[in-house]
């Protein structure tokens, strides 16, 4: 989703949930980061939907750039921004590694 409101934060525009309660983000510049959610989902009473795996893949972005479930769980693109890592899809063709994982930076 590519929000038509402006605002002074970076949004994310999609997003793309894996197994094990991670999900992929894409944001508006570009920036690709991940969010693990396991330990949260499981601390935080009020996300107890979440905890099924086929309601968490049921997550989408919403208009102001966060991400949210259909019934009404939601992540501020502030929290997602904060607690997710960049991370790069290529492998170091001389290492044959992936690379190494690092904090988002806004």
């Amino acid at each position: 989703m590519n929000s038509p409101i402006n605002t002074p934060w970076k949004k994310v525009i999609e997003v793309h949930p894996n197994d094990d309660f991670i999900l992929e983000l894409t944001w508006e510049d570009g920036t690709r980061t991940q969010l693990d959610l396991n330990e949260r989902i499981h601390e935080k009473e009020k996300f107890w939907r979440l905890r099924n795996p086929r309601y968490f893949k049921k997550v989408s972005v919403d208009i102001l750039g966060g991400i949210c479930w259909p019934e009404e769980e939601d992540l501020s693109p502030n929290f997602l921004r904060v607690h997710s890592r960049s991370f790069l899809m290529n492998i170091n063709p001389c290492l044959n590694e992936p690379q190494t994982e690092k904090n988002f930076e806004p």
